[in-house]
């Protein structure tokens, strides 16, 4: 399938990926699609990522190469979305992989259906693109379009759709603008595009979930599974979604399912505080000890004035939480 120039750019955010970025761009340009654009956003790599960017010359699609100096994949997935030119967007990880006919499997749906504002790829997991054992993503419909209210309702507390695939640019620019109505200073708190990605399914009119294959690739390495100083901040996020609720018509069920958010986010803080603090320096400690301290007194609060019906699960975690971190 050939697209109309300024239908689809594909964004990829790249830091020292020597190693892997000739591997996506061949990839790329093997897809049964061609005529969008790659925006690729250099995160102040240090190594030859650049050079072997600048040394491609793909024949199926253009690139757009920036450059930023270090702040991280989630601003420069942020940077790619005002460079590119596509009313569609595709969010592409270097180290992950794609099917050949991916691309035009999910942006099908969307060319025969203006309606569809999100075409989801196929999410399956694997060690490495050799892997036999893959793992694919169960959604919680056996439906292939769901509208956008309906998604939402399951991806509060947990997961029921992923986020990777094919966004409507218009709809990422809106909900980038909705998350920092709460996130007024633009912290980076690490999770910030979980809460974006949650708010577009919001905005979305339809979701599609299409067939086409991504290929996310698990790695024991990855530096998420290091030491985070900064983890503590995903509490923010917890209580910026909880805004976002409040200021809009959803159900007492949302109201409910995003309280649960709120203490299990709080948990996760809490179990890594305990499990790093020998890591900490003493202003740390006490940083990490005061938003934990501080969520619990707020979600302790907002329960007991909404009176949330809150599962077994949920009220062990907060009245632990209440004993460890409030009642000393």
């Amino acid at each position: 399938m050939m697209l109309d120039d300024g239908f689809l750019s594909v964004v990829i955010p790249v830091y020292n990926e020597e190693n892997n970025i000739l591997n996506i761009l061949t990839c790329l340009e093997q897809q049964t699609l061609s005529g969008y654009e790659v925006v690729i956003v250099d995160d102040g790599s240090t190594d030859n990522t650049v050079e072997l960017i600048e040394s491609f010359q793909p024949q199926t699609f253009n690139i757009k190469l920036l450059k930023q100096n270090n702040a991280g994949a989630a601003r420069a997935r942020e940077n790619a979305i005002y460079a590119s030119k596509g009313d569609y967007i595709a969010f592409i990880d270097c180290d992950d992989s794609i099917d050949g006919s991916t691309l035009e499997q999910a942006i099908t749906p969307i060319v025969k259906d203006k309606s569809v504002n999100i075409s989801l790829f196929k999410l399956i997991s694997l060690e490495n693109i050799k892997d036999s054992n893959k793992k694919k993503f169960d959604y919680y419909t056996d439906l292939f379009c769901v509208t956008g209210k309906d998604a939402f309702s399951q991806c509060i507390s947990s997961w029921g759709l992923h986020g990777f695939g094919i966004f409507k640019r218009s709809i990422l620019i809106d909900s980038y603008n909705t998350y920092y109505k709460y996130n007024t200073k633009k912290t980076n708190c690490l999770n910030n595009d979980e809460v974006i990605t949650r708010i577009c399914f919001s905005n979305a009119e339809k979701i599609y979930l299409s067939e086409g294959e991504y290929y996310f690739i698990t790695n024991p390495a990855s530096t998420t599974r290091r030491v985070n100083k900064n983890y503590y901040k995903v509490i923010y996020n917890a209580f910026y979604l909880n805004q976002y609720i409040l200021s809009n018509t959803f159900n007492e069920d949302a109201h409910q399912e995003v309280a649960k958010l709120i203490i299990s986010t709080i948990w996760g803080v809490a179990i890594r505080y305990f499990k790093w603090r020998k890591y900490f320096s003493r202003e740390e400690k006490k940083e990490w000890y005061r938003t934990i301290r501080e969520g619990t007194q707020t979600i302790k609060k907002i329960n007991k004035e909404r009176n949330f019906t809150i599962n077994k699960k949920s009220f062990i975690q907060l009245y632990t939480l209440y004993y460890l971190f409030i009642k000393p």
